[in-house]
């Protein structure tokens, strides 16, 4: 009886960790969140400027000392190449503080909320696992259902240990008539898994859903929620991987 009661005291105190858990700000390479390529061109823009007016600097100071830049201009054109360089400084500075600030990133858990996150994150999640090099396939999910690919990895791993425990390309457990669906392949499964959630295939009670627990009660009734910590705590555990 006691070990009962300590048993249902520590899947307790999971559930409350796990439901509290949403991912705070953390931050991540831009390989994992993308780069704007604004701001990446912009501070390209500046270092050849700078790099344009060292070279003038540079110029002007040899010419100085060979007699064929009198030394009063000499010095004014160096002066200028400064100030030119250190207001790029500042720019740089500033643009990389914004590439910085894009980084830290909260990651939502809604089923219905994109993460944001590229193949390339998601690749480094499912590294040694059967959907191992299927990044793409799942920010493609993501993006055209709006699906959240994260919640979709962890529902992976709840129901077939992400794939090594499944039949016919099926890492989702999905259930037809007569029994598991088939897919001929991972990427059509984590499509059609997408569009699932989004209520684009026949359950509409899926996009009414606004919670893991919600997904929880129409995906696996009756558990006790017992799928949706699975599910919260591989979310917890994939994006560690990133960080």
């Amino acid at each position: 009886m006691l070990s009962k009661f300590i048993k249902s005291f520590i899947v307790a105190a999971i559930a409350a960790v796990s439901v509290t858990s949403v991912a705070g700000a953390i931050q991540l390479s831009p390989e994992y969140v993308g780069v704007d390529s604004a701001i990446t061109s912009q501070i390209a823009e500046h270092t050849a400027t700078q790099d344009a007016a060292h070279d003038m600097a540079e110029a002007a100071r040899t010419l100085k000392s060979v007699g064929m830049l009198d030394a009063a201009t000499a010095d004014a054109t160096v002066a200028s190449a400064q100030e030119v360089w250190h207001n790029c400084q500042e720019q740089i500075t500033s643009l990389t503080a914004a590439q910085t600030a894009m980084r830290e990133v909260g990651i939502p858990f809604g089923p219905h909320q994109q993460t944001g996150l590229t193949a390339s994150a998601f690749d480094k999640m499912l590294a040694g696992t059967p959907l191992a090099g299927t990044g793409a396939s799942w920010e493609r999910m993501e993006k055209t259902t709006g699906t959240n690919a994260l919640f979709a990895i962890g529902v992976s791993n709840s129901e077939s240990s992400f794939g090594a425990a499944c039949y016919n390309h099926n890492p989702f457990g999905i259930l037809t008539g007569g029994g598991l669906k088939y897919f001929d392949s991972w990427d059509s499964a984590i499509q059609y898994f997408g569009e699932l959630i989004a209520g684009q295939q026949g359950v509409s009670a899926y996009a009414r859903a606004t919670s893991i627990e919600g997904i929880n009660d129409i995906y696996c009734p009756g558990d006790g929620h017992y799928w949706s910590q699975k599910v919260r705590a591989t979310m917890n555990s994939c994006l560690a991987k990133l960080v």
